[in-house]
C-alpha cells in the first residue's frame, strides 16, 4: 500500500455499545442530528404569528441602525410613545430619529429580547434588555462602561405594518449610568 492509499484509508470506529461504524456513517448520525436541530429552531420561527415576525423585522433594522429597513415595517402614521417624552409622536420619524440619536452616543447599542415575546390579536408585548458602551474621555486615557437597563414595548401590527408602538424603562437609570 502506498503512502496515498494508506493515507485514504478509514479504520472502522466503535461506537458507545461496541458495534464497530465507519467515520461516514457517524458523520451521517451527526449531520442527521443537527439537520433536525435546524429543523426545529426554523419551524418555530415558521410558526411565529406574522405580527411577531414583523417587530422581529423592526428590532433587527432598529439594533443594526439600519432607518430604512425600520421604515419599511413602519406604518406613515405609525404612534410612538417613549417614557423619556410627555407625549405620543406621529410618524416613523419620531421612532428614527431616537434610534439614529442613540446610535451616534452608543453605536454598539443593542436590544435584546429577553423572553418570548406575547402576540394576542394585533398585539406583542416584549421584554428587553437594553446594552451599550459608554466611552468616556474624562482623565488622561480614555475609559469606558457598560450600560445596561431592561423594559418593555407594546406594539399593534396591522397589515404587516407597525401601527403602534411603545417603549416603557425607568428613564432615571438610563440617565445616571450615561453620566457616570
Amino acid at each position: 500500500m502506498n503512502n496515498m492509499q494508506h493515507a485514504l484509508s478509514f479504520r472502522p470506529l466503535r461506537s458507545s455499545d461496541g458495534l464497530r461504524c465507519r467515520p461516514v456513517q457517524a458523520l451521517g448520525a451527526i449531520f442527521l442530528g443537527l439537520a433536525s436541530l435546524a429543523y426545529s429552531v426554523t419551524s418555530q420561527a415558521a410558526d411565529e404569528p406574522e405580527n411577531v415576525k414583523v417587530v422581529r423585522q423592526y428590532l433587527d433594522a432598529w439594533n443594526g441602525g439600519r432607518t430604512d429597513a425600520m421604515e419599511k415595517v413602519l406604518d406613515s402614521n405609525v404612534v410612538y410613545f417613549n417614557t423619556s417624552n410627555e407625549a405620543s409622536r406621529t410618524g416613523p420619524q419620531a421612532i428614527t430619529e431616537v434610534s439614529q440619536f442613540l446610535m451616534k452616543i452608543l453605536p454598539d447599542r443593542k436590544m435584546k429580547i429577553r423572553s418570548q415575546p406575547v402576540a394576542s390579536g394585533d398585539g406583542v408585548a416584549i421584554e428587553w434588555e437594553f446594552t451599550a458602551t459608554k466611552n468616556s474621555n474624562g482623565g488622561t486615557s480614555p475609559s469606558s462602561s457598560t450600560i445596561s437597563y431592561f423594559g418593555a414595548s407594546f406594539f399593534r401590527v396591522s397589515n404587516g405594518k407597525i401601527v403602534y408602538a411603545s417603549d416603557y424603562y425607568n428613564h432615571n437609570t438610563m440617565q445616571k449610568q450615561l453620566q457616570q
